[in-house]
């Protein structure tokens, strides 16, 4: 096997730390997450310590399929959440616009790691760049196409992280984004 992976782990306490940022006061954090995704267990274990360190109440909405979307959303607003944030998952990332409109009318300030909600409306992510990990597949393309054996090559790690904050949204959404989280933003949508 070869590629890229843009698994990265112990990036939720981050995450939750920049919606702390976000919005002040937070004292329940939200998390929504695939039940059978890929590092499920990880992915919790990561946002209960992040909670507890960071002392946030964690509240956990599990989603099994497209159609929970909305109930999971209702949950979390239920359980009054200041933000939420949403982990990265196939099921999820392929229903970025229910899950972005399900933040947007109950009032939720979120925070995601995959870019495709960004042109979903979302404000804010933070992980790893799927635009550059295709950038990187593409120097194994052409490796392999010059002759080099794919059982040669090692699988890498993206590195990289962005934080992209789409303005668009805030302003949209009523949301004042601190400076201090603009001046880090790789990318910020205007």
């Amino acid at each position: 096997m070869t590629g890229i992976s843009t698994l990265v782990a112990g990036l939720t306490g981050k995450e939750f730390e920049l919606l702390r940022e976000l919005v002040p006061g937070l004292a329940r954090v939200g998390y929504l997450l695939a039940a059978g995704a890929a590092r499920y267990s990880l992915n919790l274990q990561d946002a209960e310590l992040a909670a507890r360190a960071l002392k946030l109440e964690l509240h956990v909405a599990e989603v099994r399929a497209p159609g929970e979307i909305e109930s999971a959303m209702a949950t979390l607003a239920k359980a009054r959440v200041g933000a939420v944030h949403v982990a990265g998952s196939t099921l999820l990332a392929a229903h970025g616009g229910r899950v972005e409109v399900g933040v947007a009318q109950h009032g939720m300030q979120a925070a995601y790691t995959v870019e495709r909600y960004i042109d979903a409306g979302g404000l804010m992510i933070y992980g790893p760049s799927t635009r550059k990990a295709f950038a990187r597949a593409a120097t194994y393309v052409e490796r392999i196409l010059n002759g080099a054996n794919p059982a040669e090559l090692p699988i890498e790690q993206m590195r990289d992280l962005e934080l992209v904050v789409n303005l668009r949204t805030a302003r949209a959404q009523g949301i004042k984004v601190p400076q201090a989280i603009l001046l880090r933003a790789d990318r910020v949508i205007e």
